[in-house]
């Protein structure tokens, strides 16, 4: 009932806003209402996924796919029916659905893609009948029904290539070896194959010829086309065909001269550079050129460095496609257009050589941004924050003129915090201070590919592109409610990879980071005070007092093809693993203190020390997003994560030293043993468990009324999982589509079992972790745009972790965001 109630709300707003647009409506139809959609009599094909996407018959969407719950159309009738003010009336038709009316022509002719279909699948005999059925004899609603008889399949009973007898018998064994119609075996006669009972399938075949025309085409082959392969079918009984394939391969070309022509924006006049010329007895002089208009600050030498193919070597489509790619992914040039030139092809001997043309165009070199930023978040462990920010950037496009890019970005911000929970000394109507200023310079190199193209197999996925990035970070934050401030510095160099269109990777081969938080008085009685374990007391110790320096080797590879602002179709992925702290470590063990291990290395000041730890880290993360039904999204997503210590282990001594209840700067093997703070799993929030605030849940079934726990912390161990289902329930108003989501969400985090915590509730032990879940669901609304999606959620605890169920009642709590939760 809870939805309906949203959906009453929305309407009437929709009719008060809406309804003062429309002067008139529609006539009004009548006839039988499509109330469903069956397709019977096969099992052949999964009629949800391919069958019914054929059809164009239409029925009234459902509430979350219930039968016979259709509140748009009841809207609709209601406001035709109802006797309210012109304007009003036809605001609430607007917001309703009208009857979807059986269309006699529409049925047919969905029957007649049915019976394409199967033919298309090699049931020539297939019969599609359509039938209508009334629900009962007053009901004005029918069901449409198509009835299948697939009938007996059709085979292939030989397949036989015809005009490959130019190709040499490697190309040939290549060609025929990845045949999509498995024909790589001994073939019967020259290039003819038995079909091996094979269905006869269009599909296949067509994509067949797609294959052939891309080999081909990198065979030295360009002029091939779709049109230049023709398949004949001959029927030899009623249950098989022959089929021949008859390829119209064109003239084999080499490559020619390059001839690059850049135009840009800054108006200079035209130069043109000779970047290489090949000259070989077997063939003629070949140069590769390059004619900038508009551009002078660009070194054509680039356009070399990115070239995949040479001049001379066969025609290779993959490789112009390849070049293209590589050309467009240095941010340089957003238009790009590779051509071959067959007119001013010249021979050479028996050879065909043809320029290959390259249109490129650039972009404006220099580029300033601003942007602003809105902090909301509540009721969470730490505290009440609204907060404002601002920030600008500078971007020059094209440093030294081979593709290098870089940004400086300067940005701060302020927030309020009031009722930090933690603190029963604050006060719950004050609020303070919170200020952040950071500033960023970053490189990009866009060329070092072939430096480091021997990578690819190392990761089993060989990549085609590859930049280098180095990044500079200096960030100072003041958070008044906790008397603290802190100073982080860090240093990123990394290798950015691009295995596909749908793959990419990075590796972090130096990534150093220095920490120096400087607490004020007040802040051990305001935040440490309260942390009554004394494990998690020394990590707070080192992460809110003790100067620290961190080092990483990261690896993160990431694949999908959902829209990251849509996010309604397709899926998305990232598993990473990195290991941290052993530079440190082996400056300490081998370097400062030969043979010895301090656990820190000396700091910038006299008698200052700087605290390292060594750790592994792992995340995997996967997202799915599957359509259901008319305008209907079913979004589920599994995340998991395993942190754990290196180079330390808990002994006697450690469990002295740790037990101390004061700040003990010499306990540094109790700080080796934790994972860094920083590189921890957290869970909560708008984005994860939304029936809880960030640091609210875990870790397990502690509590830190109970055991002296804070989810600020953070966990070694991370479970966590969400299904969502969205359904549009209004679209195009004021430019944008309205949605209704259910969602239920599940996860926690846990310590490893060699973190030092006594605490066992807060440890990962199986299968205890899994009674150990936080479980909540609610519901939301969508206000999704082209650019942008509001997104208000409302989340219940069903249950908390140990078992009990609703442990704040039926209490809901309000999450505002932006963009899809996951």
């Amino acid at each position: 009932m809870k939805h309906f109630y949203v959906t009453s709300a929305y309407v009437f707003l929709h009719v008060v806003f809406a309804g003062m647009g429309y002067a008139q409506s529609a006539p009004y139809q009548t006839g039988p209402i499509v109330a469903s959609i069956e397709i019977t009599g096969q099992s052949l094909f999964n009629p949800e996924s391919q069958l019914l996407p054929l059809v164009n018959t239409e029925v009234n969407r459902k509430l979350f796919g219930i039968p016979r719950i259709t509140p748009w159309l009841w809207i609709y009738r209601w406001g035709t029916k109802s006797r309210l003010p012109r304007r009003l009336k036809e605001g609430i038709i607007k917001s309703g659905e009208k009857p979807a009316y059986l269309d006699l022509v529409v049925m047919e002719k969905d029957a007649d893609r049915l019976r394409l279909f199967f033919r298309q699948q090699g049931y020539r005999a297939a019969v599609v009948t359509p039938r209508i059925q009334k629900n009962n004899p007053d009901s004005s609603q029918v069901s449409v029904q198509f009835a299948i008889t697939p009938g007996a399949p059709t085979f292939i009973r030989n397949f036989r290539y015809l005009g490959l007898e130019k190709l040499t018998s490697d190309q040939q064994s290549r060609l025929l070896s990845e045949s999509l119609l498995g024909v790589g075996k001994m073939p019967i006669a020259a290039f003819t194959f038995d079909g091996a009972g094979q269905r006869y399938i269009e599909p296949k075949l067509y994509e067949e010829r797609r294959r052939i025309i891309t080999f081909l085409q990198d065979e030295g082959y360009p002029e091939i086309t779709r049109d230049s392969i023709r398949v004949i079918v001959t029927p030899i009984r009623a249950d098989s065909f022959d089929v021949s394939m008859l390829v119209g391969m064109g003239r084999r070309y080499r490559m020619g001269d390059i001839r690059f022509r850049v135009n840009g924006p800054d108006g200079s006049e035209a130069q043109r550079d000779t970047l290489q010329w090949i000259e070989r007895e077997e063939q003629p002089r070949l140069y590769v050129t390059a004619t900038r208009t508009g551009e002078s600050s660009l070194n054509p030498h680039l356009l070399n460095a990115l070239m995949q193919f040479t001049p001379g070597e066969w025609y290779n489509q993959s490789k112009l496609l390849q070049t293209k790619l590589l050309l467009e992914q240095t941010g340089l040039f957003p238009f790009t257009n590779f051509f071959p030139t067959y007119a001013a092809s010249k021979t050479h001997g028996d050879r065909t050589y043809v320029p290959i043309e390259v249109d490129l165009r650039t972009r404006s070199r220099f580029e300033v941004s601003w942007d602003g930023s809105l902090l909301q978040r509540f009721n969470t462990n730490t505290s009440d924050e609204i907060g404002l920010g601002t920030g600008a950037s500078v971007s020059d496009l094209n440093v030294w003129g081979q593709g290098e890019k870089m940004r400086l970005r300067l940005s701060a911000s302020g927030t309020l915090e009031r009722g930090f929970t933690l603190s029963p000394n604050t006060q719950s109507g004050n609020f303070s201070r919170s200020t952040q200023y950071d500033a960023a310079v970053g490189w990009s190199f866009p060329y070092l590919r072939r430096r480091v193209s021997w990578l690819g197999p190392l990761f089993g996925v060989p990549f085609y592109s590859a930049s280098t990035r180095v990044q500079l970070n200096f960030l100072h934050e003041k958070r008044e409610v906790i008397k603290l401030t802190r100073d982080r510095a860090s240093l990123l160099y990394q290798l950015d990879f691009r295995h596909n269109r749908a793959i990419t990777s990075t590796l972090n081969l130096f990534d150093f980071s220095f920490s120096d938080p400087k607490p004020a008085e007040g802040f051990e009685e305001l935040f440490l005070s309260l942390i009554t374990d004394p494990v998690q007391y020394q990590r707070a110790v080192e992460d809110y007092t003790v100067r620290k320096v961190n080092n990483a080797f990261r690896y993160a590879i990431r694949g999908g093809n959902a829209d990251p602002l849509r996010r309604d179709k397709g899926y998305s992925s990232e598993f990473g693993a990195e290991i941290g702290g052993n530079l440190p470590f082996l400056l300490d063990r081998f370097v400062i203190t030969p043979g010895t291990i301090e656990g820190t290395l000396p700091g910038v000041r006299a008698g200052s020390s700087l605290a390292y730890r060594q750790y592994a880290r792992f995340n995997l993360d996967f997202r799915k997003y599957e359509p259901r039904g008319s305008f209907g999204t079913l979004a589920w997503k599994i995340s998991v994560g395993w942190a754990f210590p290196m180079g330390g282990h808990v002994g006697s001594v450690l469990s002295t030293r740790c037990s101390e209840s004061v700040v003990n700067p010499n306990a540094q093997d109790c700080r080796r043993a934790e994972v860094p703070y920083e590189r921890r799993f957290f869970i909560g929030g708008s984005s994860s468990l939304r029936a809880w605030g960030l640091g609210e849940l875990g870790p397990g079934s502690a509590t830190s009324a109970k055991d002296g726990l804070n989810g600020v912390l953070g966990g070694d161990v991370k479970l966590e999982a969400s299904l969502e289902y969205r359904q549009v329930f209004v679209r195009n108003l004021f430019g944008a589509d309205y949605m209704l989501a259910t969602f239920l969400d599940t996860g926690n985090i846990w310590y490893d079992r060699r973190n030092a915590s006594e605490v066992a509730s807060a440890k990962f032990i199986l299968p205890d972790a899994f009674r150990q879940m936080g479980i909540g669901g609610g519901f939301g609304i969508r206000v999704s745009w082209a650019y942008l999606i509001l997104r208000f959620d409302w989340a219940v605890q069903i249950m908390a972790p140990g078992g009990t169920f609703f442990p704040n009642g039926i209490r809901f709590r309000f999450i505002p965001g932006l963009g899809q939760a996951f």
